[in-house]
């Protein structure tokens, strides 16, 4: 992605994700998000992980992140084919680490 383009890619999620609430207060919390992307056209793994960081930087703003590192928080981005009239982009959030799904994010990174 163009780095011009980059600013307005920020923009439209920032946009897309202001329905989600601010949440009532901060917590020190491990936590996990899965993007799912439902595509026409399959993205190679550096612009799926890449293109999901404008998500992850909302839901930071907006308070359901404690810090975006991976002490705190894990991603994990998937993609399937679909048809066009089918194209969206899921976004799973989980707070806590007895809440992440078995064998779906690494944990490694994690104190």
């Amino acid at each position: 992605m163009a780095a011009v383009a980059w600013p307005a890619y920020q923009k439209k999620w920032a946009r897309a994700l202001a329905v989600v609430p601010e949440r009532p207060e901060l917590k020190k919390e491990q936590v996990a998000t899965l993007i799912i992307s439902h595509r026409v056209r399959l993205l190679d793994e550096e612009n799926l992980w890449g293109g999901s960081k404008p998500i992850r930087d909302v839901l930071e703003r907006r308070g359901w992140i404690y810090l975006d590192s991976p002490k705190w928080s894990l991603l994990s981005v998937q993609q399937y084919f679909c048809k066009k009239e089918d194209q969206r982009t899921e976004i799973l959030h989980y707070i806590g680490e007895d809440n992440f799904p078995p064998d779906l994010f690494d944990r490694s990174g994690m104190a």
